[in-house]
């Protein structure tokens, strides 16, 4: 029987589901939830395309995850995620600080509770927060980027092992 093949694409929407329901659970991230929707939006893959700024701020606060790169080395296979989080904040001092805290609050979950849903191993060292100098002011955006161990594809021929075994 073969195994179930587990995509990078899955452990980003496993990962997208998880996050979702933690913040939505923890009253400590609760101020974090859209005031509107009682849900902060949480996608895997890309955000919706929006053209209109009225469209842009009510599609904040958002979080995308998605696979970057996946790498299959000699002892694992990993994928490079993305986490993008983009804020909406008009204010030109100040504004930035929702991105922030949002990036933090994402930061410290994944760290606090890795292996995520004990299925998606964050790798040690590997997470990197990125806040871009340029801004689509009002919304603001980063990144945080960090490798998850994923299934390794491997097939062993036979005939490396000596061949088929032979009882008789």
């Amino acid at each position: 029987m073969m195994s179930q093949i587990v995509t990078p694409w899955q452990c980003a929407s496993e990962i997208t589901d998880w996050l979702k329901e933690q913040i939505k659970s923890s009253s400590e991230y609760s101020k974090l939830l859209d005031v509107e929707t009682g849900n902060i939006k949480i996608y895997p893959g890309f955000l919706p395309y929006v053209a209109d700024k009225k469209s842009k701020e009510k599609l904040c606060p958002a979080v995308v995850i998605r696979p970057t790169t996946i790498s299959d080395l000699e002892m694992e296979s990993t994928a490079s995620m993305a986490i993008l989080v983009t804020t909406y904040d008009e204010d030109m001092i100040n504004g930035c600080q929702s991105l922030y805290r949002l990036m933090e609050v994402i930061r410290e979950l994944l760290l606090a509770k890795n292996p995520i849903n004990r299925r998606w191993e964050i790798k040690n060292g590997t997470m990197e927060s990125t806040i871009p100098d340029e801004q689509p002011y009002p919304m603001w955006w980063g990144r945080i980027d960090f490798d998850v161990n994923v299934q390794q594809p491997r097939t062993v021929s036979e005939f490396i092992l000596g061949g088929p075994k032979r009882f008789g």
